[in-house]
């Protein structure tokens, strides 16, 4: 059995549900979430502030299913939050109805 070793604060990859939870019957074509969600979404710029309907920037979330914080791990929890909302580190853009698309995803 080949060796394997604990890795611990390793950055989460479980946004998937945050991007796609949205049901055909309420999403859009393309889009990576509905605009009828529990969750806050939005998108900003480097300096953290929202762009434009229809700019690039990054995929921020804050919602009952993202992670609130790393455990025990102020630090890098301070790195992946802005004003509260999560990093994704996902490029997208929202569309003026409010739904978000991540071109490359």
């Amino acid at each position: 059995m080949p060796k394997s070793k604990e890795i611990r604060n390793v950055a989460i990859v479980g946004t998937e549900s945050l991007a796609r939870a949205g049901l055909p019957s309420i999403g859009r074509a393309g889009s990576t979430s509905s605009r009828r969600t529990r969750r806050q979404k939005q998108i900003i710029n480097a300096s953290g502030k929202p762009v434009d309907t229809g700019k690039s920037g990054e995929l921020v979330a804050r919602g009952a299913n993202v992670m609130r914080r790393y455990w025990n791990n102020p630090k890098e929890s301070a790195l992946a939050f802005h004003n509260g909302m999560f990093r994704t580190g996902d490029v997208g853009y929202q569309d003026s109805d409010g739904y978000c698309y991540i071109p490359n995803a």
